[in-house]
């Protein structure tokens, strides 16, 4: 091979490695902690639990991703397999596994924190009467205060950073109740 060629070979591999080698976050080896909760209307309604009323594991597949809860309001992501890493991270595929549908104008959660909520068809009690829901997903960058708030793709959500916060939101439009409640009790690691 002349050299002009193998320094175009070499560069050419150099190239395809540092692409095909680049981690994606979260990824294999990570453990990350991201906070979240629910709020319905006008309160908090807990987060998912990690068993259901029979002892059984509510997380379908635990086992395949290593993407769970411990009943702490902590999404904890140390994923097994890219396939729960890097874009793949989102609110909708952790929601999945608890089997809790997420679109842009429902939520359907288990019985014990409320059932399925729907734009134009649940209505939230307020001082002045009966409001319109609105869903919206609100994420609170790590140190920041004030959400990012999506209205639509919810599911698509991405969680790819550590210590990130969540809060789904279903009431009257402009509803905004911070920060989830776990976010107090969170690990700094």
């Amino acid at each position: 091979m002349r050299p002009a060629n193998l320094r175009l070979f070499l560069l050419s591999c150099l190239i395809l490695v540092s692409c095909t080698s680049e981690k994606v976050s979260p990824g294999v080896g990570d453990h990350w902690h991201v906070t979240y909760d629910f709020y319905i209307c006008d309160r908090w309604v807990g987060t998912v639990s990690e068993t259901d009323e029979l002892g059984n594991p509510t997380n379908k597949v635990l086992g395949i991703y290593h993407v769970h809860g411990h009943d702490d309001g902590l999404m904890h992501w140390h994923p097994s397999t890219n396939a729960a890493g890097g874009n793949k991270a989102t609110l909708g595929l952790y929601l999945s596994f608890y089997e809790i549908l997420l679109d842009d104008i429902q939520i359907t959660l288990p019985n014990y924190l409320g059932g399925t909520v729907l734009e134009g068809l649940t209505v939230c009690e307020t001082a002045n009467g009966q409001v319109d829901g609105v869903l919206t997903v609100q994420l609170f960058e790590p140190g920041k205060t004030t959400p990012i708030v999506y209205t639509d793709n919810l599911a698509a959500t991405l969680l790819n950073r550590d210590g990130l916060s969540v809060t789904v939101v279903f009431g009257p439009a402009g509803t905004s109740p911070g920060l989830p409640p776990s976010f107090s009790t969170a690990p700094n690691d």
